[in-house]
């Protein structure tokens, strides 16, 4: 196999990743890797209690047939994505309760399937929010 053939795991890892998450950053720096058409987003340094970016990754790849990765190749591909990420606009992630466009306010409903309730001047409506418009962060407390 050619040297150009070879595609290192960094960079199948990065290239799966980038074509199932949009990964953005916020104000203060920290990336956030969001499923693609989902409102809720993870940091991707994330240890946290509710899961991490690097797992949800892992477990992606090995259900779509991507491979399974050593720890070093996620790293260096994590790297290159977050470096990628502080070039994006930021984009502000909220708990519970977020502003959305045209004067709606949006409240989490904590659900998997990102349902949020959506609450404009005629009313309200039970509906996922598109994902550029709130994103959520989710805690152990709110699901």
């Amino acid at each position: 196999m050619s040297e150009d053939e070879k595609n290192p795991a960094r960079e199948v890892i990065s290239d799966y990743a980038q074509a199932h998450f949009r990964y953005f950053r916020t104000a203060d720096g920290t990336v956030y890797a969001q499923k693609n058409g989902h409102p809720v987003a993870r940091p991707i340094r994330s240890q946290g209690t509710t899961g991490s970016h690097r797992q949800e990754l892992m477990v992606g790849m090995f259900r779509d047939g991507a491979g399974v990765f050593n720890g070093t190749a996620l790293k260096e591909a994590l790297d290159l994505i977050e470096a990628l990420a502080m070039t994006e606009t930021t984009q502000a992630v909220h708990i519970r309760v977020a502003p959305g466009f045209d004067g709606a306010t949006w409240l989490d409903l904590g659900r998997a399937d990102g349902q949020s309730v959506r609450i404009h001047p005629t009313g309200w409506e039970i509906t996922v929010p598109d994902p550029r418009e709130v994103c959520w962060r989710r805690t152990q407390l709110t699901g």
